[in-house]
């Protein structure tokens, strides 16, 4: 997944058919500079599709979350599902790799998947009250935070899917470990992240880039970031 800039918000309501019954769903979907769903949705909704994963835009019993991990030159990532249902809370760790169509890039022929049950070291209270803590329900898309216009070329993104009973929402952000001394969202999307990967006690299948931050202007036209060679291939 990779970065767009421009990006504006849908914010409206689909009428769906779900267990018998038409629901009114509120949507908050980015949409690029061409009026196009972002790259990053699109992605991420095939992926999800593939993977057979609950179909959040029709809204789900509850809450469920999802933090999707996608890397740059890479068929491969993470995500970790987050399910409140009967006010009981689950997770998964998802691993997985995909195999793209070979006459269009665009398309996911197949995904394998690995699931691992997960549940928080420091247990759900304090693991959800951090969360909370960070904003995670109501962070703005990258691409429409007031004043920041960068392009990201070829940089690591991270998706996050919120579905309750009569909404959706979809935002994304691209490299936000460049962005923390520049954009309180940015930082608080990497503490996310952090916290994620802390208690469910993953790694990332890439670290961010380094970059000094504090020198990295709030609005560069372009920030173009070198592809990052695997090590296990020569």
């Amino acid at each position: 997944m990779t970065g767009l800039a421009n990006a504006c918000k849908q914010k409206g309501s689909d009428q769906k058919i779900n267990q018998g019954r038409i629901d009114s769903i509120g949507k908050d979907i980015p949409f690029d500079a061409k009026g196009k769903l972002s790259y990053e949705y699109q992605i991420t909704s095939r992926l999800a599709s593939r993977m057979h994963l609950d179909s959040l835009e029709l809204g789900y019993d509850s809450l469920q979350i999802r933090v999707w991990y996608g890397y740059a030159f890479k068929d491969s990532g993470q995500a970790v599902v987050l399910k409140n249902r009967d006010n009981k809370w689950i997770a998964d760790l998802l691993v997985f790799s995909y195999l793209r169509n070979d006459s269009n890039t665009n398309v996911i022929d197949s995904v394998i998947t690995k699931v691992i049950q997960r549940k928080p070291k420091s247990g759900w209270d304090y693991f959800l009250k951090k969360l909370f803590e960070l904003q995670i329900m109501t962070l703005p898309d990258m691409d429409n935070i007031k004043g920041h216009d960068a392009l990201i070329a070829d940089g690591d993104a991270f998706a996050v899917e919120i579905s309750t009973v009569g909404n959706y929402r979809f935002y994304s952000y691209t490299e936000p470990f460049l962005f923390m001394d520049k954009l309180s969202e940015a930082k608080n999307m990497e503490k996310i992240l952090l916290l994620i990967e802390s208690e469910f006690d993953f790694k990332r299948l890439r670290e961010p880039k380094r970059i000094d931050s504090k020198n990295l202007p709030l609005n560069p036209k372009k920030i173009i970031l070198e592809p990052i060679k695997d090590k296990n291939k020569k």
